[in-house]
């Protein structure tokens, strides 16, 4: 006899064998045992958690010789039939290939003929979701007044899909994810039954892998069984076959990343590709290392640091999705990980070059500093600010009686990123305890605004002023900027190429 993989010879035969599904278990069981069946079942959930298996059990117990039974007997020979799939009253259809209307006319005239043998005609349509909707319409009336004899069970991983016409008309059974200790568990049931010495280890990792399908953790066990020559299973065997990157890859990456050492990030991403893992799956295991990072509040690393770089993971995880430049995207990535402190907006560039001292600026007054030139040397002068900055249509009056910078020191202290973001507002003054504070856009003041952000702020703030105080972000309008003669434009030119590091390749003068 040929070989029978592990899913078809362990798939369950009676409702006590289904794993993980209890209350729908318990629910079929009772309905059968008070005689109260529904004429139409919906079972919906992920892939792989039992609901073609359940209606199979089903058909079992309605026409078992013993029944109807939710006990059913495996041995009479309708019980036999449904497991073999050769009983002419429990029909499986394969919903993704019947979708059409005329499928459904020819069900709606097989099922006015009583049942052959058995009690009842069961069909079974898997992936009902793909029915397309004039399949659907011409099975309503069947579905609200359906023959006696006749029980549909459907199945589906979507029923977002199912139009609501035809929910209401069933009996709805949502399958859950089975939870990884269950899955170890019968794996390891199964090893033990099928001779293969599992490592404890080894059927974790499997049991995590399979994403809460009972049906992949089976197939990947006897993938690596495979793998092993059938008689051991190793921790490090799994990793091989299924391409699950190492732990410390994960840390030395995440430690890389904090020092700015992007070639060392770089290597571990050669590295990936020379053991064959794959950039998506270590893009996900990754993710979780910074989740587990990020709960366990680990102290090497800050909190809204991790934050970010998971929105940049799950950013690059999208991507992949739409393309196959996974390798591309996972190393512009890692770039903006180690870099993002460095990265220099258009903004802050202009604002420093209208600050640097030593450019040769004709006498212009930008955002309350006058720059004036002299003689061969220029000479920079503090104007007196004005005592109103403008948000919107407000004036808001501004004070100096506070160390804006031993503030944003004591914030850097508390947190180096959030730190960083105060380093691109403005400080507008403070008045009746409340710290007024200018965001440059929309982005920044979004992120000041977040919860765990303020509060930090609030928590320097107040250590500051006794246990007192408040802080109020304003969005800023753009300042005009000042225009500045043709002489101005390669100095300015020289400020960007300091900056980025470039050099000019070609000037052209355009008419």
């Amino acid at each position: 006899m040929s070989y029978l993989v592990l899913a078809r010879k362990w798939r369950p035969q009676t409702f006590e064998e289904v794993v993980g599904q209890e209350v729908v278990v318990r629910t079929l069981k009772n309905a059968i045992l008070k005689g109260r069946i529904a004429h139409a079942y919906l079972f919906s959930g992920p892939r792989g958690v039992g609901k073609t298996s359940t209606a199979r059990i089903l058909a079992k117990a309605l026409n078992c010789a013993e029944g109807p039974t939710p006990y059913p007997c495996n041995k009479c020979q309708s019980c036999n039939e449904v497991t073999s799939g050769t009983s002419l009253d429990v029909v499986e259809i394969d919903g993704a290939s019947h979708t059409g209307v005329d499928n459904i006319r020819e069900l709606k005239e097989a099922i006015s003929y009583k049942p052959m043998r058995s009690r009842y005609k069961v069909y079974i349509i898997d992936e009902v979701h793909m029915l397309s909707q004039s399949a659907f319409n011409a099975l309503l009336k069947t579905l609200e007044e359906p023959p006696p004899h006749v029980v549909f069970v459907f199945a589906t991983t979507e029923p977002n899909k199912v139009p609501l016409t035809v929910l209401s008309r069933c009996q709805r059974f949502e399958f859950r994810r089975i939870p990884p200790e269950l899955i170890f568990g019968h794996l390891k049931k199964i090893a033990e039954a099928e001779g293969i010495f599992a490592d404890e280890k080894a059927l974790r990792l499997l049991a995590e892998k399979a994403d809460g399908s009972l049906r992949d953790a089976q197939s990947l066990l006897d993938q690596v069984a495979a793998y092993g020559g059938g008689e051991s299973i190793t921790e490090e065997m799994v990793k091989e076959v299924l391409g699950i990157p190492e732990r410390w890859m994960l840390e030395k990456l995440a430690q890389s990343l904090v020092q700015g050492d992007l070639k060392e990030g770089f290597r571990i991403i050669e590295e990936l590709y020379e053991r064959g893992i794959p950039y998506d799956e270590f893009l996900f295991e990754f993710m979780k290392y910074l989740r587990n990072l990020l709960l366990e509040g680990n102290r090497g690393f800050d909190p809204f640091q991790l934050r970010f770089w998971l929105q940049l993971c799950l950013r690059a995880e999208s991507q992949m999705r739409k393309g196959d430049l996974d390798r591309l995207i996972l190393e512009v990535t890692l770039m903006e990980m180690a870099y993002w402190r460095d990265l220099v907006s258009v903004k802050e560039l202009l604002e420093r070059f209208e600050e640097e001292p030593d450019l040769r600026l004709e006498e212009v007054e930008v955002t309350g500093i006058k720059v004036q030139e002299e003689k061969g040397e220029e000479k920079i002068e503090e104007k007196p600010l004005i005592k109103e900055e403008m948000r919107r249509e407000d004036a808001i009056p501004v004070r100096f009686d506070f160390d804006w910078e031993a503030f944003q020191k004591e914030v850097s202290a508390e947190s180096p990123i959030i730190g960083a973001f105060l380093a691109q507002t403005k400080y507008l003054g403070n008045e009746d305890g409340r710290l007024k504070i200018g965001v440059p856009s929309g982005f920044l003041l979004e992120r000041l605004l977040e919860r765990e952000v303020k509060e930090r702020i609030l928590k320097v703030l107040r250590s500051l002023w006794g246990g007192k105080g408040e802080v109020q972000f304003i969005l800023l309008e753009e300042a005009p900027k000042a225009k500045a003669k043709d002489q101005d434009v390669s100095s300015f030119l020289k400020e960007v190429l300091r900056v980025l590091g470039g050099e000019v390749i070609e000037e052209r003068t355009i008419n």
